[in-house]
């Protein structure tokens, strides 16, 4: 009986510590896919549609791909998406600190997806899809309102 308490103490204290840094990983994942298409926004509010869609597909790829792969629940998710979405906009001004930010991202981001190449070319028509739809909603927001 002693052995499974320790034993079941043991592993709580495992999760404890663990867990926080999946949702700090998961958390940094989400706001810099939201910095990177944020930035991806302005682009495309300067014309540059193909540096839009490059931007987009990078910082929307290694999210949904380490989504996937932690095997995220949907609760989660939608708290992610929160995030992302808050980050989205975080860049008002562009000086050396926000370029930083950028290419800071830009370098975790790019991270995610070679670790996980596998998943991504398992789930690449997914991926695809679904970031088609959010590029059209972004565009359709973007561009609203001119």
């Amino acid at each position: 009986m002693i052995l499974l308490v320790r034993l079941f103490l043991s592993t709580l204290l495992v999760l404890i510590i663990i867990m926080p840094l999946h949702a700090n990983e998961a958390d940094d994942v989400a706001a810099c896919a939201g910095v990177i298409v944020g930035n991806a926004i302005a682009d495309l509010q300067q014309g540059n549609e193909s540096r839009f869609s490059e931007a987009v597909d990078l910082g929307l790829s290694a999210y949904i791909t380490y989504i996937k792969k932690a095997q995220t629940p949907i609760d989660e998710i939608l708290i992610l998406d929160q995030i992302m979405s808050a980050n989205v906009g975080s860049i008002t001004e562009y000086n050396s600190d926000a370029y930083e930010r950028i290419i800071s991202c830009s370098q975790f981001i790019g991270n995610i997806l070679l670790k996980n190449p596998e998943l991504y070319l398992e789930n690449k028509g997914f991926i695809l899809a679904l970031i088609e739809k959010r590029k059209a909603l972004l565009k359709r927001a973007a561009t609203s309102g001119r």
